[in-house]
């Protein structure tokens, strides 16, 4: 028996060696690159080495939807009155979109899948597989129920010259890893990315090459070949023509969710619009855990949008945001405590919920110095002496003046001085009891009127809650003596900005209101902040009106970052909101740009050319299918030229958001095809009943299981 328990055991440390269904080893999964480290085991997911694959998870399984939810009568009645140049454009599209699909069907979890060594990574996939299936479904759909013969459609795929002439481009890259992958054994396969056993590292190079090859392969197959028949799926949608395939297309299409314009991010140095980014600054992203952190961002977003926007703001207008159908929002839940997510277009305001409005912003330094106490103080109750006059030339100091009447101000004016060392002279004035405080201070300490001064990346969430005491004392009014209600007011409303985004930073909730004053020209608004240091929300639910929406026609904007929340102001109010998505193949070059395997670093600087010439081949592919699509004559709005320009268009975007220069010469700032925006945007495709309506009834239909007794007591 002990011999057969040994047995065993040997077997199983074998199998593990190798490839597995279930690693019995444990493994720190934080510690491993995306494909080729150790079998995975336990599937959890409650700690992520790269959260934003779960993010984009949770995301797709929050997009399902099924083509029955789409009526496809008028589509049948309008395919009759197609003329034939105009059916060959409909059919030769829907032919290519079924090759493209049925490829990407295969693709995640035949391909790629069973080299990940990264959960979430596993599950995004899983998703990504289960959702293409829901795209190649959708065209069976379509062509069930919009032609008489199915069979002329599927029937004649393979035997398109030109769909098999593109087909060996699509799938080329994935055969070539396919056929490189399988020459190993499953235990050579596993053991050779960390440890070297069976694979020379020229063999291991060229192995992950391939990989890489195939997965741009799928970013470029992904973000510019189906948009050439996406573009004129939507064409005849724009011709009030096979209206309900271009809104299953438009479903398959989802783009990035964005903000209106005028919308800031906070930034290390305070709030600013995202339309004036200029992509060199640091942006600050919200953790699941409340904390906050200034990344680069990984992705930027500008594009039109015409149709709804969705504003959320409570009845007080303590918060507020306006966003695309699709936009991610952010709450926590009341109960648990646990961070969740809608879309603008599913929000229920019906349940109560948590708007977070700051987080803890994590590293920096922790404690408020004496010099930053007094740049404070100056600020609310001080002035500067003409620098030019007085330039610190002779005795190097700069002269700083206050005149103060409540005894506390002089107090703490003066433990401020004495800590510091700083030389001043202190004169009364008998009858108010004013004091006016001469202070010289050195002028290496750079004194202004404001709080430009301040850095948001350098500093902690400890040293924010201790800059707003600090504040409480000057230009604030303590309502309760725990600082948890600080009252602060200001004229300044670069002033008003920089503490907003100090609380925002804090942990603490600030609200922010402005009294006009408009008695004199001379007199100026007054910024009050409320600063609540027990709690870091609003509540919503249960109050009125928590949403509307409006009509919109301008560019909206978003970034990208890792965690995928955002600090953002609208209107000057302060949420945590979610940021726009990625495809799956974007991030993962990405994260192989910024070095989730170093050997992948070298590859990709190695493969630039490589990469680029897939592009150029891709495009030029795109428009010969164009000429094919318009040979026997365009169609109102849409023509081979126009593709031309469109797919230049297209892969300059796509190109620039892996890190590579856009290589086309044509302007990114405008979209050639601008009504395939909305498109693109599926919620805002709208239905009227006498076109083409959302029968969502559907899918309950389905289910055709019924009991005997179901119409038992049923009399006529």
């Amino acid at each position: 028996m002990k011999n057969l328990v040994i047995a065993a055991q040997s077997e199983e440390k074998q199998m593990v060696e190798g490839m597995t269904v279930f690693n019995t080893q444990e493994v720190d999964t934080l510690k491993q690159p995306m494909f080729f480290g150790s079998p995975l085991g336990v599937q959890r997911y409650d700690t992520y080495k790269y959260p934003e694959f779960e993010k984009l998870t949770q995301q797709q399984l929050s997009f399902f939807w099924r083509p029955e939810e789409i009526s496809l009568q008028k589509d049948k009645v309008d395919y009759l009155t197609l003329r034939p140049e105009q059916k060959h454009i409909f059919t030769s599209n829907l032919k290519y979109q079924i090759l493209l699909d049925s490829v990407q069907g295969r693709g995640p979890s035949m391909v790629f899948s069973p080299y990940c060594s990264l959960p979430e990574l596993e599950a995004a996939m899983a998703v990504w597989g289960f959702m293409e299936m829901v795209h190649s479904r959708s065209y069976t759909y379509i062509i069930k129920n919009v032609y008489a013969n199915p069979s002329e459609v599927f029937d004649t795929i393979i035997k398109d010259e030109m769909i098999l002439e593109r087909a060996a481009s699509v799938t080329g890259a994935y055969d070539d890893f396919i056929n490189s992958a399988h020459q190993y054994d499953s235990g050579s396969m596993w053991r050779f990315a960390n440890e070297g056993v069976d694979l020379g590292k020229e063999e291991r190079i060229e192995l992950k090459r391939k990989l890489y090859r195939a997965i741009t392969n799928v970013n470029v197959l992904e973000g510019i070949r189906f948009y050439v028949s996406f573009a004129c799926s939507f064409a005849f949608g724009e011709l009030k023509l096979m209206e309900g395939s271009a809104k299953i297309i438009s479903l398959i299409s989802r783009d990035e969710s964005c903000f209106v314009k005028g919308t800031e991010v906070l930034t290390p140095t305070g709030w600013k619009k995202f339309e004036e980014l200029d992509k060199t600054e640091l942006v600050a992203q919200y953790n699941k855990d409340g904390s906050v952190d200034f990344v680069k961002p990984l992705h930027y977003t500008k594009k039109s949008h015409k149709g709804l926007i969705y504003q959320f703001a409570n009845p007080k207008g303590h918060f507020s945001q306006a966003v695309t159908p699709d936009h991610r929002i952010i709450w926590r839940d009341s109960i648990s405590g646990e961070i969740k997510e809608n879309t603008a277009e599913t929000y229920n305001s019906s349940l109560l919920k948590h708007f977070i409005a700051s987080g803890v912003k994590s590293g920096g330094r922790d404690g408020l110095t004496y010099e930053e106490r007094f740049k404070i103080a100056l600020q609310a109750d001080g002035t500067i002496q003409d620098k030019e006059l007085r330039n610190g030339k002779f005795n190097g100091c700069n002269i700083a003046i206050f005149s103060l009447t409540k005894n506390r101000k002089k107090e703490r004016l003066e433990h401020i001085l004495e800590n510091l060392g700083y030389k001043y002279t202190q004169t009364f004035d008998g009858e108010d009891g004013k004091s006016r405080y001469t202070v010289w201070v050195p002028i290496d300490l750079n004194i202004v009127k404001d709080f430009s001064w301040v850095n948001l990346n350098e500093v902690s969430g400890k040293w924010c809650q201790e800059f707003i005491k600090e504040l409480s004392h000057w230009d604030g009014h303590l309502r309760n003596k725990d600082y948890s209600n600080i009252l602060f007011s200001t004229i300044n409303p670069d002033v008003a900005d920089m503490v907003q985004a100090i609380a925002a930073l804090s942990g603490w909730r600030c609200h922010r209101g402005i009294q006009i004053d408009n008695r004199k020209e001379s007199y100026r608004d007054v910024h009050r902040l409320t600063i609540l240091s027990t709690r870091d929300f609003y509540c919503s639910g249960s109050k009125p009106k928590v949403t509307s929406t409006y009509e919109y026609d301008d560019d909206v904007y978003c970034v990208t970052v890792p965690s995928g929340m955002l600090i953002v102001r609208y209107q000057n109010k302060v949420i945590i909101s979610g940021n726009c998505h990625l495809n799956l193949t974007q991030k993962i070059l990405n994260k192989w740009n910024k070095g989730d395997d170093p050997e992948m670093i070298q590859i990709i600087k190695d493969e630039e050319q490589y990469v680029y010439k897939m592009f150029e081949t891709a495009v030029n592919e795109e428009k010969c299918w164009a000429q094919y699509l318009f040979k026997d004559g365009s169609m109102i709005g849409l023509n081979d030229k126009l593709l031309y320009n469109y797919v230049e268009w297209i892969a300059n975007r796509r190109m620039k958001a892996i890190g590579f220069k856009p290589m086309f010469d044509i302007p990114m700032k405008n979209n050639p095809l601008p009504w395939t925006e909305h498109w693109l945007n599926s919620k805002e495709v709208q239905e009227a009943p006498q076109e083409t309506e959302k029968i969502s009834y559907l899918v309950g239909a389905l289910n055709q299981d019924m009991d005997t007794n179901a119409f038992a007591n049923f009399k006529l």
